[in-house]
């Protein structure tokens, strides 16, 4: 895709953002936070040591208006960087601050996919697998070369935001 736009002519940037989290975010990480609020296992799909990065959907959307507003970036590339931590490490800050012990489960990619062929939810996890069992950190060096700072609220204060807004939305459901 990135080559197809530079051969367009086309002015772009693009940002690539580790995995989000946050208030009114349906996605994987939404489910570590109903999971930690009702007591229940988290089924976290790849190995729970691998090294990850998360981004609050409040850095990320600052981080997108920086780079989208800034002058003289046509065709350049900004990594955003978030906080290293593991899936273990999150999900256990997550319940804590629910108060309630960390409970998760790793789920191997083999079981995903064998889930996946009844289930449309798991096969797109399934699809996604790699992301969770290998790490995947991104070199975010130039991104506060270029904007100073990255914007990088740190896990607790996002897990909190992240935890009152769920308590208000006690049945969300959850994409893919």
């Amino acid at each position: 895709m990135e080559q197809t736009l530079r051969d367009s002519g086309c002015r772009f940037c693009m940002v690539r953002l580790p995995e989000y989290y946050g208030p009114q975010v349906v996605t994987l990480t939404a489910r570590v936070f109903q999971a930690a609020l009702r007591g229940t296992r988290m089924l976290w799909p790849g190995r729970l040591s691998v090294e990850v990065e998360f981004v609050l959907m409040m850095d990320a959307a600052e981080a997108l208006l920086q780079v989208g507003s800034a002058e003289g970036i046509d065709g350049e590339v900004f990594h955003v960087p978030g906080i290293p931590t593991t899936a273990r490490e999150f999900i256990g800050a997550v319940y804590r601050a629910a108060g309630r012990r960390p409970r998760a489960l790793a789920v191997p990619p083999f079981l995903l996919k064998l889930a996946g062929l009844g289930s449309p939810t798991v096969r797109a996890a399934a699809d996604i697998a790699h992301l969770w069992t290998n790490p995947i950190l991104l070199d975010a060096s130039k991104y506060p070369r270029r904007f100073d700072r990255a914007p990088q609220t740190p896990y607790q204060e996002g897990i909190t935001q992240t935890l009152a807004w769920h308590r208000r939305v006690p049945n969300l459901i959850i994409q893919g």
